[in-house]
């Protein structure tokens, strides 16, 4: 059930930032307010992956419990990505 809602999410943030990338990504401005959430959703992610993996290594997770984890993981990183799309393009508008 987790997972059927965490693919909703993504898929919905997933056509949000195409429907944003094919308005605003065509010139610098729009570039630079994709870029910037970019990078620290990317960073998160690593940094969250890695967390993932040494809770892992230390409490000897589950597989489902493992798999719960990286889709809250992937869903929370993109529910972030898009919120600082949204901040970074009304701070650059």
């Amino acid at each position: 059930m987790l997972t059927a809602i965490l693919s909703f999410i993504i898929f919905g943030i997933v056509l949000i930032n195409s429907m944003f990338q094919l308005r605003e990504g065509r010139d610098e401005r729009g570039r630079s307010i994709m870029f910037n959430p970019l990078n620290l959703s990317f960073a998160l992610l690593l940094v969250g992956y890695a967390a993932i993996n040494i809770v892992d290594t230390l409490f000897h997770l589950s597989f489902s419990t493992y798999k719960d984890g990286v889709s809250i993981l992937f869903a929370g990183v993109l529910i972030f990505y898009i919120v600082f799309l949204f901040i970074e393009r009304k701070r650059l508008s």
